[in-house]
């Protein structure tokens, strides 16, 4: 007589904490394999954790490339706000990429940036790929010089949103 198995537990029996268990395990397992070990990420991070910048501007590349900055998109999937809309444009979820690439307050730092990047890169949807495609074309010190300035815009977005006044940039 044939009867099933239970594979992760020694008595064979099922039971659905267990599966839980097995199923969020296999889900954490897939999402490190794709995280800073990944194939896409390879070059990304050798090439971060390398920069002549501040461990905390370090940091804040690895965040982003982890999609973990407390965008409004990211909050709203998170159930912490209802409303992903960037309160600095007012017309696009606060995504990575739009904030700090795509909304035209980004947009006119890059226009007066080191180097024209609007000219450089095009039709990222993440910013994973904008840093890839960056560090494909930047030399180590120019890419240093952008995620200094990314740094840059993203801490001023932060003094905006949380009572702050704006400063032009310099």
């Amino acid at each position: 007589m044939d009867s099933m198995m239970w594979l992760h537990t020694t008595s064979g029996m099922y039971s659905v904490k267990l599966g839980y268990h097995v199923a969020t395990q296999v889900l954490r397992d897939a999402d490190w394999a794709e995280s800073s070990r990944g194939p896409s990420g390879n070059k990304v991070w050798a090439k971060l954790w390398k920069l002549k910048v501040p461990n905390k501007i370090k940091v804040f590349g690895w965040r982003v490339c982890q999609n973990i900055l407390p965008t409004q998109d990211n909050l709203v999937w998170r159930k912490i706000m209802v409303d992903d809309t960037y309160e600095l444009c007012r017309i696009a979820p606060e995504t990575g990429i739009h904030a700090l690439w795509e909304c035209g307050v980004a947009q006119d730092v890059w226009a007066t940036s080191f180097v024209s990047l609007q000219n450089f890169v095009d039709g990222q949807s993440d910013l994973v790929q904008l840093f890839e495609e960056l560090l494909d074309r930047l030399s180590m010190e120019d890419f240093e010089l952008f995620l200094v300035q990314a740094w840059l815009i993203w801490n001023q977005r932060n003094t905006i949103i949380h009572g702050g006044k704006f400063q032009e940039p310099t």
